[in-house]
């Protein structure tokens, strides 16, 4: 049901991963049965003796379970009241923006046809949660939450997963003080925010009190699961608001939701607006290049059309290949940190060499006063960037990742952070230099045929899908890699499954979309809720997605 008048998301009734993450540095028990063992009837356990699985195996009364199966994003509607007074309001204001001229007794009657068809519909679905029934699911969910963690699935936007408590803590504080990754710092939290304050100031973006903290969530679907780090932000890490209550509007309620920024978001922000442009002029200049040689050093795609469209167009001649794909291993906190602002900074100043050159502009004499400009040109707000400020946001970027756990500060000294808007702009580029470099490498040393064969060859930020060869070696991009196709001529990449048929007389390539039941060990939850509430800015994209 599409509505303006929600309940939050059930992430927010169950998941405690923030509150737990915050916890990092506290000891954990030394007992030698953990008590989340007792909870589950584990998909996986193999933490040494701790628990580790889906919301929906636990062993848990029917109630509880329920709401696991609904799946993170469902919203609870209280009581059919409540479900028919929404219902009401959104059609009346339906009716009245899409016809103003008709009369109130029109508008009227259409108005209790569409309710009166909409409450039949309720009944049928039983779209309300009872309140006893889930004041119950509530309390049982509080014991669970004493041992367990419940938190997001990777690769799945709509399971809870969850792991024991004191093992989840033990991991991410080994991840934060024992890995080559973070480095606890010296200086405090308010040293830090009060630096980032004054960059905000002078590049006048809009300064908030909020470093990041680091949480985890598991990759379930591997053979054997591992945990993905991802920098979050939360209000919880907002020094100046730790004492505050929450705001409340002139009846009493609490205030409409924002999003949560932290002290770097402003510059991630402003950066990944100006990467994307950088790379779509790389990419313009490749095309140009490619059509006169044949030769391309430009990898990068923005999603699966762009792979589906390749292709299509190159039917002929990729028919005869082997499709293969590969992953980089831990890419965001494997990129060399010492490389990373030189080689970004270098595909900038190409783009920009580029850019001058095909305005007819003097290179040498123009490049310092030749900016990128950044926005729409007719809107009045466009600004533009040159070089050197270009590389002052990247080197606050990758210099000021901070994290805070358990009232520590620590600093990313390898890698990007994972979850920041600019790391997929900053790791493309990074592996664009790197790309780039090898393929002129091969052509100066008179190999260009070599370097024609990975004329084909596509990536998106971490994964590769090649034909015939396989991606650059892995000391190019100073990173491990390894193959992930499903087999000989059967590959999967971005969801797409790409499928060699070859017979005696033709080969054909088969590309269908991948049903993630058919590569996870448990069958995910693909969509939102049929009983489910959803926002109205996304009704059209949710009824479509259950259709």
């Amino acid at each position: 049901m599409v509505s303006n008048r929600l309940k939050p998301p059930l992430v927010t009734l169950v998941s405690n991963v923030t509150e737990v993450s915050y916890e990092a540095n506290q000891p954990t028990s030394s007992s030698s049965v953990c008590p989340c063992m007792q909870h589950l009837t584990p998909h996986r356990a193999d933490l040494g003796g701790h628990a580790l699985g889906l919301a929906t195996d636990l062993k848990t009364d029917e109630a509880l379970l329920s709401l696991f199966r609904k799946g993170r994003k469902y919203r609870v509607a209280s009581s059919p009241m409540t479900m028919y007074d929404s219902i009401r309001h959104d059609v009346e204001e339906f009716v009245n923006s899409n016809f103003p001229k008709s009369s109130e007794e029109e508008k009227t009657r259409f108005t209790t046809t569409l309710v009166e068809e909409f409450d039949a519909v309720l009944g049928t679905l039983n779209a309300h949660t009872d309140e006893p029934q889930l004041r119950d699911a509530i309390r049982t969910l509080k014991k669970l939450q004493e041992h367990l963690v419940f938190l997001p699935v990777d690769k799945t936007s709509h399971d809870f997963g969850f792991i024991c408590k004191e093992k989840y803590k033990e991991l991410l504080r080994s991840e934060l003080q024992e890995s080559s990754t973070y480095q606890e710092v010296g200086e405090s939290i308010e040293d830090v925010l009060k630096r980032h304050h004054d960059f905000n100031k002078s590049h006048q973006f809009t300064h908030t009190n909020i470093l990041p903290y680091l949480y985890g969530i598991p990759k379930l679907h591997k053979p054997e699961p591992r945990m993905r780090y991802i920098a979050g932000v939360s209000e919880k890490g907002n020094i100046e608001k730790k004492n505050e209550q929450k705001d409340r509007d002139e009846k009493g309620r609490d205030k409409k939701r924002v999003k949560t920024r932290a002290s770097t978001t402003p510059a991630h922000q402003e950066a990944s607006g100006l990467l994307k442009l950088v790379l779509a002029t790389l990419r313009s200049k490749d095309e140009a290049t490619f059509s006169q040689t044949g030769i391309r050093r430009f990898f990068v795609v923005e999603s699966v059309d762009d792979v589906a469209v390749h292709v299509k167009t190159n039917y002929a001649r990729l028919r005869k290949k082997t499709p293969r794909t590969f992953d980089f291993k831990e890419m965001y906190t494997k990129i060399p940190q010492n490389q990373i602002v030189d080689y970004v900074m270098s595909a900038v100043a190409e783009a920009f060499e580029y850019m001058t050159s095909e305005k007819g502009a003097n290179v040498e004499a123009q490049r310092a006063k030749h900016r990128f400009e950044f926005g729409k040109p007719d809107e009045s707000n466009t600004t533009s960037y040159s070089v050197a400020e270009i590389r002052e946001l990247v080197e606050f970027i990758v210099g000021n990742t901070f994290v805070t756990n358990g009232g520590k500060c620590y600093q990313q000294v390898t890698g990007i952070p994972m979850g920041g808007n600019a790391s997929p702009d900053l790791a493309n580029l990074y592996c664009y230099w790197c790309e780039k470099q090898y393929i002129d490498g091969l052509v100066a040393n008179g190999l260009q045929e070599e370097a024609r064969n990975h004329a084909d060859s596509v990536r998106f930020i971490d994964d590769f899908l090649t034909w015939g060869v396989r991606p650059p070696p892995e000391s190019v991009y100073g990173m491990e890699y390894g193959e992930t196709s499903k087999g000989v001529d059967d590959v999967v990449f971005l969801g797409m499954r790409i499928r060699m048929e070859r017979d005696t007389k033709t080969d054909f390539i088969r590309m269908s979309v991948l049903d993630k039941g058919e590569e996870f060990p448990w069958y995910p939850i693909k969509y939102t809720h049929v009983e489910s509430t959803v926002p109205r800015n996304t009704g059209t994209y949710v009824t479509i997605c259950q259709i």
